[in-house]
């Protein structure tokens, strides 16, 4: 969410992220690619759900 600026307007940058959460960026990476996914993964569903 601080990566994309979902909290906020504004965007993290993967150090920026990591900084704050006291992690290295590289798990910050991890975290993105395991998040995508995913999403990637329930794509149909959140289609469905957006769409009602």
């Amino acid at each position: 969410m601080l990566r994309f600026g979902f909290k906020s307007e504004r965007k993290l940058a993967t150090k920026q992220v990591a900084e704050l959460l006291n992690i290295k960026p590289a798990k910050v990476n991890h975290i993105q690619q395991q998040a995508m996914k995913l999403l990637r993964c329930e794509q149909d569903k959140i289609q469905e759900y957006l769409v009602g």
